[in-house]
């Protein structure tokens, strides 16, 4: 589980510099701010973690930034 942890925080990191030199900084932020929130969703997923109002804000409020920005 570590190893696939590491993996997938090397390659967000590999992606996200990718992401900038193409010019694209705006999706690259954003999609950047959600690392936290997608963390906060695996460990409830896979620890049970109880997620506390303040996280949700923050996770729906990152969803809508995506939205916004797509339109």
């Amino acid at each position: 589980m570590v190893i696939l942890n590491i993996s997938a925080d090397v390659l967000g990191s590999l992606f996200y510099v990718l992401a900038v030199q193409s010019g694209r900084m705006d999706i690259a932020a954003v999609l950047g701010s959600l690392y936290s929130g997608a963390t906060v969703m695996l460990a409830w997923l896979f620890l049970r973690e109880k997620i506390i109002g303040m996280q949700r804000l923050g996770i729906a409020i990152a969803m809508l930034a995506i939205v916004l920005i797509t339109l």
